[in-house]
């Protein structure tokens, strides 16, 4: 058999099935046979553009490089930076490929907007019957990967009063996953350890850090239900370190009828946070 004509021919068939499985994905609902068919066919793909490089090398490298000289082609200066280029813009979602994407999203999705639906961890700290209840919703940014957040209250000269929200340890992604924190934690590619030193600077500077929630701070958002008795009017501060940046949000509650919003100290970006007393 003519391996050639086999290579070539393999290389037509893989062209159609990753053509039609690329166009599936992009226009309709992903579905499962369609994606193992065209990351089959993209591994055929593979093997059969090895064989065909080294079939066809003498012809290649007579296009990289001009006659006679040690010189590049302008046509694989194109190639190459036209590529170069669009794998770095897709990486980095830079326009038009996040317009390409989003285009074919809707056309997924028949045009119709998804809301995203927001929902919270609830935790509970404190005793009950100790102080007025309260109430902090935290809703965090994509920035805030793997946090550690500390919540505590100040009276009105900037005593601390008590800690609402201490974990006992945080999350550490695994060695070469730095960078890469948002698939390590899909991955469960991650291990616990105790919060240390230095990790929240402003709460440890008001005292001694003993936690009050045993494991790490959850990644989703969080409605923390705890008690305080500090007396009005109180600051209510919340701390938040995450891939070696810290902001601080801070408000002062004068009254139990209102749910306040925590104002960064500084710029903020991590989380959206309120407060308020339950009444």
């Amino acid at each position: 058999m003519n391996k050639k004509k086999i290579v070539s021919l393999g290389i037509a068939a893989v062209f159609l099935a990753l053509g039609t499985t690329g166009l599936l994905l992009y226009l309709v609902q992903h579905n499962k046979p369609t994606k193992v068919i065209h990351t089959t066919f993209g591994l055929f793909f593979v093997g059969f553009a090895v064989f065909h490089i080294i079939n066809n090398w003498v012809s290649l490298t007579s296009y990289m490089k001009e006659k006679g000289v040690f010189r590049l082609t302008r046509e694989f200066m194109l190639v190459f930076t036209l590529a170069t280029a669009s794998v770095i813009g897709a990486g980095l979602m830079w326009p038009p490929f996040e317009m390409i994407e989003e285009f074919g999203e809707g056309l997924r999705k028949g045009g119709q907007k998804s809301v995203p639906k927001i929902s919270f961890s609830k935790i509970s700290t404190g005793t009950e019957g100790e102080g007025e209840r309260i109430t902090i919703m935290i809703e965090k940014d994509r920035a805030a990967l793997i946090p550690v957040i500390g919540i505590w209250t100040e009276d009105s000269v900037g005593t601390r009063v008590e800690d609402l929200f201490i974990p006992s340890s945080m999350l550490q992604v695994f060695e070469g996953e730095k960078g890469n924190e948002e698939h390590a934690i899909r991955e469960g590619e991650v291990n616990q350890i105790p919060v240390g030193d230095g990790v929240l600077p402003s709460r440890q500077s008001k005292g001694a850090l003993a936690s009050n929630f045993d494991g790490p701070t959850p990644n989703e958002n969080l409605m923390i239900e705890s008690f305080t008795k500090a007396p009005m009017p109180f600051t209510i501060k919340v701390e938040v370190h995450s891939l070696g940046k810290t902001e601080i949000y801070s408000a002062v509650v004068k009254d139990g009828n209102t749910m306040v919003k925590l104002q960064p100290e500084g710029e903020g970006k991590m989380l959206k946070v309120f407060a308020g007393l339950a009444n």
